[in-house]
């Protein structure tokens, strides 16, 4: 078959990205949706291609890098979280402050107004 390639090469391709030390989270995601298209169609030579570079010895290296950027990504949301919390905190003593209502209105009021702009920007 002249397509074999495909079937065999680009898990490969695939797994090797993933694997590496210096993938980005941008690729990792494009591998994964080009993994899961491939593995979704249900084409055996390329099921059989994954599952034979997921079980040979040297592709430990994919799993600890899908843990690397999991336990990245769960990171950076515990500092998305802190800083919505912390932001939350800061809307409502503003709003408690001056007199505005906690909805969206309130808070477009106040980011309206120039003691939340230099608070925002900590001047």
């Amino acid at each position: 078959d002249t397509r074999d390639w495909l079937r065999t090469g680009v898990p490969r391709m695939v797994i090797t990205l993933m694997s590496s030390k210096k993938c980005e989270d941008e690729t990792l995601h494009e591998c994964l949706q080009i993994a899961i298209s491939i593995l979704d169609k249900g084409q055996r030579r390329a099921q059989a291609a994954f599952y034979s570079l997921m079980t040979e010895g040297g592709h430990n290296r994919l799993l600890i890098s899908l843990r690397e950027h999991l336990v990245r990504a769960e990171q950076g949301l515990v500092t998305y979280m802190d800083t919505f919390y912390r932001l939350a905190g800061t809307y409502a003593t503003q709003c408690d402050r001056r007199g505005y209502a906690l909805s969206i209105s309130g808070l477009e009021d106040l980011a309206r107004s120039d003691v939340w702009c230099r608070q925002l920007v900590g001047a």
